[in-house]
């Protein structure tokens, strides 16, 4: 039983996190599914993208928040690409959260690309 929870323990604390902040101005926006809404008083809109993964803490890898405009819509999303880490590919979950100012118009994506 001590084996198991040492080699549970080891899991955890290999994994890495990263965190990348974006903040924009608009009055819509389209985030991804999942996202976590929140309104505030600022009058800006701020993104944070939680990034977890399956590599050590002492491999960095870069991550950027794309935002395209189509109009007065603004798409948020985080560009995908396949990396191996000494021949192991690198499993990311991104979790996301959205602080918008009231007025502001908020869509989030479902899984199949739906608004909802």
């Amino acid at each position: 039983m001590k084996t198991l929870i040492v080699l549970l323990l080891t899991s955890v604390m290999a994994m890495g996190q990263a965190e990348v902040t974006k903040t924009i101005v608009g009055k819509a926006v389209v985030m991804p599914n999942g996202t976590k809404a929140t309104q505030w008083d600022e009058d800006y809109i701020k993104i944070v993208a939680k990034i977890y993964n399956n590599i050590p803490k002492n491999v960095i890898l870069r991550h950027n928040i794309e935002v395209q405009r189509h109009g007065e819509v603004q798409v948020v999303s985080m560009p995908r690409n396949i990396v191996f880490v000494r021949g192991v590919e690198v499993r990311q979950t991104i979790k996301w959260e959205v602080y918008y100012p009231k007025g502001t118009t908020l869509l989030i994506k479902r899984s199949n690309g739906d608004d909802v």
